[in-house]
């Protein structure tokens, strides 16, 4: 199981610094909410060990075919022009700083990795960042699982508490796609 996990959560943070939309947390919080704390923090880790290949990714993307990279990032939900605009800007502005606290306002951090390949600046700052900017939320969300499960598992069951956290997941990603589209 461990092992498996901690190859999914790697897999999904590389998938969701490029192209994938939906963040490794929801992998993180329901292993947390299912195994408990301790297995799964290994697997933030590799989550945000795969970000930043992810992240290399998307820079290197971004410097061969910047125009084509925007275009793919455009067709994916929650994504406008002026969101990439914003974080282009604030990553020129502010560097490593922007991503950090554009991964706790809900800007994706593969915005800061496009802006860094396609502006050409930053780059490896962002890639030896990285690991620091998405651990913290990812240990968070992981954190606030395991506490949920220690309170609702003994009173709902597992069941339940796994399906109230998917509805909170459905419910965030709901709002969050309706607001950040707009």
């Amino acid at each position: 199981m461990r092992r498996r996990l901690v190859g999914l959560a790697a897999l999904w943070g590389f998938a969701e610094a490029t192209l994938f939309f939906l963040v490794p947390d929801v992998l993180l919080s329901f292993a947390a909410m299912r195994f408990g704390l301790r297995p799964v923090l290994v697997a933030c880790l590799a989550a945000a060990l795969g970000a930043t290949l992810g992240g290399a990714t998307m820079m290197v993307a971004a410097q061969v075919a910047p125009e084509a990279v925007r275009s793919t990032i455009l067709a994916l939900p929650g994504i406008g022009p002026q969101l990439v605009e914003e974080a282009g800007r604030r990553f020129a502005q502010e560097g490593v700083l922007a991503a950090f606290l554009g991964s706790l306002s809900g800007v994706p951090y593969k915005l800061y990795a496009y802006a860094a390949g396609a502006g050409g600046e930053g780059v490896l700052a962002l890639l030896l960042a990285t690991p620091l900017i998405r651990l913290p939320r990812f240990v968070g969300a992981t954190l606030l699982a395991a506490g949920a499960r220690r309170l609702l598992v003994p009173r709902l069951g597992e069941g339940a508490a796994l399906a109230l956290l998917a509805a909170f997941w459905l419910g965030f990603y709901a709002w969050y796609f309706s607001v950040m589209a707009a």
